[in-house]
């Protein structure tokens, strides 16, 4: 588990289905920016939460953002280490953003990056029209690296669409 200020991040499981419907549902505003198809049955969040369960075994560790409070699913958080480098995306639940808790998800996955000697960089991307995400990653101490034209697909259009790419440096 990783702590920050408000929020811990819990390593997901495999009994974590019915998390996985609350945050990689079909909200269109939560789900407009990322690559992956919303889920909308418990059978396809089953399935969800294996492939990352499995993805955290080879190196990609995926946590629940949780409300220390009063432990309420706030979103997820994903970290991959390639080489030197840990790339990292988050997703929040609409109802809590702009409270700070993907700027503290992110700060808490960039301290453990940073923890490990090897690590330079901590990596992130987003769509370049999504103003609030590219703030989030600012507020953690991230710069603009690089504009990716036709980079990423993402749910918002069936087109490749121009990404940004935002780095930490230890």
């Amino acid at each position: 588990m990783l702590t920050e200020r408000r929020i811990d991040l819990i390593p997901a499981t495999a009994d974590d289905g019915a998390c996985a419907l609350a945050v990689f549902c079909d909200d269109p505003l939560v789900t407009q920016y990322v690559g992956w198809r919303p889920v909308h049955t418990d059978d396809a969040a089953r399935r969800m939460v294996e492939h990352l369960v499995a993805g955290a075994e080879r190196g990609r560790p995926f946590w629940w953002i949780r409300r220390r409070e009063d432990d309420a699913l706030l979103g997820s958080i994903i970290a991959a280490w390639d080489g030197d480098e840990v790339e990292t995306s988050y997703v929040l639940r609409r109802e809590h953003w702009g409270n700070g808790y993907a700027t503290e998800a992110v700060q808490a996955v960039v301290a453990l990056a940073f923890a490990d000697p090897d690590i330079t960089r901590v990596r992130a991307f987003c769509d370049a029209e999504n103003a609030a995400s590219r703030c989030v990653l600012e507020k953690a101490g991230f710069r603009l690296d690089a504009h990716l034209p036709a980079h990423g697909q993402h749910n918002i259009s069936t087109e490749p669409r121009d990404c940004l790419r935002l780095m930490r440096e230890r």
